[in-house]
């Protein structure tokens, strides 16, 4: 990260994979970044609860909704600080012509 130091390739990340299986017999699955198997299995369990019609909006509301709205914001915040030490080389004068 930050365009120094060896290259990365995104095959070496390491991830974590875990699949559920609720009472009903409804499978979920997920992938994350890391080693944090208990939080693959939320995700993998959240995932199967998301399929059920009666869990999907409650889940919607109360977890996905807000999780979107925290990441845009963060998203947002990153945004406004890079923006806040951007350059317009446009508007610099050169040597020569000053």
């Amino acid at each position: 990260m930050g365009g120094i130091g060896d290259r990365f390739f995104a095959g070496d990340a390491t991830l974590t994979r875990a699949a559920v299986r609720l009472a009903d017999g409804t499978l979920g699955y997920s992938w994350i970044l890391g080693r944090d198997r208990p939080h693959a299995e939320r995700c993998a369990a959240i995932d199967a609860l998301l399929q059920s019609p009666r869990h999907f909006h409650t889940l919607m509301e109360t977890l996905i909704t807000p999780l979107e709205a925290l990441r845009s914001a963060r998203i947002e915040a990153r945004r406004a600080e890079v923006n806040a030490s951007r350059v317009d080389f446009f508007t610099l004068v050169r040597g020569d012509n000053a």
